[in-house]
């Protein structure tokens, strides 16, 4: 698009659907899956590929926080607290 946005559709705990989607090139990844355990697999996968990409996650609860904390998330809230507008707030802000 005019922004530079692309879409690929595939599942994002593989690191050739991540790759294919442009991420080794990416500012920034948002990552919403309702399961850590592929949170954490994306997230690892995007550091990975991109070591110097800024991950926003979400992460329900503070155990969730620290485990994407250590795999390389910049920036994570809880939905269920924040809503989109910590969301949205980190991606305008462009972190």
């Amino acid at each position: 698009g005019a922004r530079g946005v692309g879409a690929v559709y595939g599942d994002p705990t593989q690191a050739e659907v991540l790759r294919a989607a442009g991420l080794a090139d990416a500012k920034m990844i948002v990552v919403t899956n309702p399961s850590l355990m592929e949170k954490l697999r994306i997230c690892g996968a995007a550091r990975a590929i991109n070591p110097r990409i800024a991950i926003v996650a979400t992460a329900a609860g503070d155990a969730e926080r620290a485990w994407l904390q250590e795999v390389g998330a910049t920036f994570t809230c809880d939905p269920l607290d924040e809503a989109s507008d910590a969301l949205l707030r980190a991606i305008h802000a462009g972190l």
